[in-house]
């Protein structure tokens, strides 16, 4: 009898164990809430290429336990995103880069700091090391204003060429000012680089992800967090700048630049995204 006693009390306490576990609202995959009725927090993130799988996996899993729900809508441009939120037709927009944030220019909306930027890097397509490239190889670009500075910028920071004094961010084909090694530098639509052909393509981290390359393992070098260009196209968390003290924003505002958000980050498939801020 004391043994089948003993039986019983054990196994109540494996359960109380466990059903403990499941209510713990610490963990990482909470218990399944019904959202039906909750209020909603909406978000502005870009249309096909939007990062909630990546970036607000959190937030979708963590939300219901403050008793709301994340819902999304998307845009085609950071602009169109900025003109929403500023209309009240979203919460808070995780897309638009600095560079769109500046040139909107609205005293309705602030940038609670940047979160993540898409890296530029270079790919070695016939030789396996940088040490082993030949003079006059052919390199590949994006013709885009944008991306072509960044690429030219990335070959300036790697040895390739030199550009002329002040081009930054504005720099074109016509601004490289030494190529001694003689590379044959041509630029081409951004979402053809990859079946270019070229000996080196210099890609954006999207353009390179859709055409199967996965920068972590196949980019010998990429655009670091500290360079002006990942500052410049850096996407940050905007809001409304009424909506600062509401427990909407605060939640969001809590989940955002954390280590939980960082790693999300750094872990992105393909390695399409980089952290854009230091560890709190």
């Amino acid at each position: 009898m004391k043994k089948v006693l003993c039986a019983i009390l054990a196994a109540m306490v494996v359960l109380l164990a466990f059903t403990a576990c499941g209510n713990n609202p610490a963990s990482d995959e909470p218990t399944t809430i019904n959202t039906e009725g909750f209020p909603e927090i909406t978000a502005g993130v870009l249309r096909g290429k939007s990062p909630q799988d990546e970036v607000m996996y959190g937030l979708e899993l963590h939300f219901p336990e403050y008793g709301y729900k994340l819902v999304y809508k998307e845009f085609d441009t950071g602009e169109q995103a900025l003109a929403a939120l500023e209309k009240g037709e979203v919460d808070f927009t995780l897309m638009p880069t600095k560079k769109e944030y500046t040139e909107y220019n609205s005293d309705a909306l602030v940038n609670l700091g940047p979160v993540y930027y898409h890296p530029m890097a270079i790919y070695l397509e016939t030789w396996d090391s940088p040490t082993k490239v030949k003079n006059g190889a052919s390199i590949v670009i994006p013709n885009d204003e944008d991306n072509m500075a960044r690429a030219l910028l990335l070959l300036e920071a790697n040895g390739y060429i030199t550009l002329k004094e002040g081009a930054g961010l504005k720099a074109k084909l016509e601004d490289i000012a030494t190529n001694d090694r003689g590379f044959d530098i041509k630029a081409v639509a951004h979402n053809q680089v990859a079946s270019s052909g070229a000996d080196i393509l210099v890609m954006g981290s999207l353009e390179a992800s859709a055409a199967g390359y996965e920068r972590g393992f196949d980019a010998y070098t990429s655009e670091q967090a500290d360079t002006d260009a990942a500052v410049e196209y850096a996407v940050g968390l905007i809001v409304r700048k009424a909506d600062l003290k509401t427990a909407e924003i605060d939640l969001v505002e809590k989940y955002f630049f954390t280590r939980r958000m960082y790693q999300a980050i750094d872990g992105s498939t393909d390695n399409i995204i980089s952290p854009m801020f230091d560890l709190r």
